[in-house]
């Protein structure tokens, strides 16, 4: 049960996310599922996510797959699913790339590409933006790979899933 609408931090301190989402539903009459997961086979019906929040999912998709997320993604979509999210890249990442390859065998040698995400995600931006750069992700387990002294990027974007041009 959610704790009362005067109390989403209060949800979210002691149940995490779940209580929080579960909070929203239950005051809100929204109906909003999380799932934090790093396949792509969910217990969800087709046609049936209006809104997909991507940080870094893309990306770690590609640690493991060579094919494009959304690609998998795209049985859950309806006509009208907006796709919110970050894509991390490299510029002239070659070190970054090279250590990437080392640690993770099995990765895409299209993750961190710029030029990849916006091929796969041809027709279906609405906006971007690019929110900056980093030279070194310090002690940052997930980025271990980044090579202190290259350009890491972040781009944030807002897309319509129904009008992606998938490449083939």
């Amino acid at each position: 049960e959610g704790v009362g609408e005067k109390n989403l931090n209060q949800a979210y301190n002691i149940g995490g996310p779940a209580l929080a989402i579960k909070t929203l539903n239950q005051n809100y009459n929204l109906d909003i599922l999380y799932i934090a997961d790093s396949s792509t086979n969910f217990p969800l019906k087709e046609g049936c996510v209006d809104l997909c929040i991507d940080y870094f999912a893309v990306n770690e998709h590609n640690f493991y797959h060579e094919s494009f997320l959304y690609d998998k993604l795209e049985k859950y979509f309806n006509g009208d699913t907006q796709l919110l999210g970050t894509y991390f890249y490299f510029d002239n990442g070659i070190r970054s790339m090279k250590n990437l390859i080392r640690e993770y065998p099995t990765v895409s040698k299209h993750n961190f590409s710029i030029s990849y995400f916006t091929d796969n995600m041809a027709g279906a931006v609405e906006a971007f933006e690019d929110c900056g750069y980093t030279e070194s992700s310090g002690d940052n387990i997930g980025f271990s790979f980044h090579q202190d002294g290259e350009k890491m990027y972040l781009r944030a974007y807002i897309a319509k899933a129904s009008k992606r041009k998938k490449q083939t």
